[in-house]
């Protein structure tokens, strides 16, 4: 159960690493009172759309390229 937590605790991690990175979205913070906190979380789903169809699109292209060239190779046989 352990490894299972902290198997999700990097993968939220590294999520918010690479989303931060990306410019998914941006943290800022906002005047508050005396001794309190506040903060501002603004997404960018246009971004995040675009990133994961471009993720997609190259890993179908590498996966489709390996399927041609392991089809030419049965040819070749």
């Amino acid at each position: 159960m352990r490894n299972l937590l902290a198997g999700l605790a990097t993968l939220t991690i590294l999520f918010g690493l690479l989303g931060w990175g990306r410019g998914w979205y941006t943290v800022s913070g906002l005047p508050a009172d005396a001794g309190k906190f506040a903060f501002r979380v603004e997404c960018d789903p246009v971004k995040v759309g675009s990133d994961v169809g471009d993720a997609v699109r190259y890993i179908h292209s590498k996966l489709s390229k390996q399927k041609d060239e392991a089809s030419e190779e049965k040819k070749d046989k």
